[in-house]
């Protein structure tokens, strides 16, 4: 869709809103005849959300999400400006678009193996050190054909993270909770961590230009690796210490 948007919006961009209407009707259609399931709450028993916040696991992870994703933030506002900065047309980045999203399809297929595999915390990490390597790649990238193969490392960033916390909140949050907390999970990422890197990205880019804050998400992305590399490492000795402790 995003190619045949790109080819079309090279001769009247604005047919492209119609065709976003379009699809949208389609889509609450399609949303109007899935079936209503009941929460686990709805028999009566009810629990607050703010249990939530005492999940040590799950705050590291938002907070984790929270940095990477202010960098999303900035990306999604500001990379179609860049792009055409570059001298891409629409086309090329309905192309570049097409590239990102086919990234994505390995982990939403094998997310669980690789979860399981590798631990949460490894998979996490990896998202925040590719993020930092891509954001490099956009900063010193003066081609937009270039930008294709680059866009190729969204799918080992945003649908990672993204589907990684899902699966932990699925798994360790309580039944009666788990809407909740996906719900908490998309506030932060989706919500208030992309709004403000769009809000200081676009201020810092009016300062030194759009190239270079690309760069400071590359740092921000470097040190969110390297400080929670350290956090997780020392979770990871404390449970170590518990158990041992237990078994004793």
């Amino acid at each position: 869709m995003s190619v045949v948007c790109g080819i079309v919006a090279r001769n009247q961009i604005n047919s492209i809103f119609f065709m976003y209407f379009i699809i949208m009707i389609i889509a609450i259609l399609i949303c109007s005849k899935l079936p209503k399931i009941k929460g686990y709450q709805s028999k009566g028993d009810t629990f607050s959300p703010l249990i939530l916040l005492k999940n040590r696991n799950l705050m590291l992870f938002m907070i984790f999400s929270f940095f990477i994703q202010i960098t999303m933030g900035y990306y999604y506002s500001f990379f179609p400006i860049y792009f055409q900065q570059l001298g891409g047309d629409n086309g090329l980045l309905g192309w570049s678009m097409l590239f990102s999203s086919i990234s994505e399809l390995p982990f939403l297929l094998f997310g669980h193996k690789i979860v399981k595999r590798f631990g949460i915390h490894t998979v996490l990490l990896c998202t925040a050190f590719f993020a930092g390597i891509r954001w490099v790649f956009m900063f010193f990238v003066d081609n937009p054909y270039l930008v294709l193969p680059i866009q190729m490392l969204h799918g080992l960033i945003v649908i990672v993270l993204l589907v990684a916390i899902a699966i932990f909140i699925d798994n360790e949050v309580p039944k009666e909770l788990k809407a909740s907390g996906q719900t908490f999970n998309a506030l932060v990422s989706l919500g208030i961590a992309r709004i403000v890197g769009s809000i200081i990205g676009g201020v810092a880019s009016e300062y030194v230009g759009m190239r270079q804050v690309f760069l400071y998400n590359a740092v921000l992305a470097f040190i969110t690796f390297l400080v929670f590399t350290f956090v997780f490492k020392r979770e990871f000795k404390v449970v170590q210490q518990k158990v041992s402790v237990s078994i004793k």
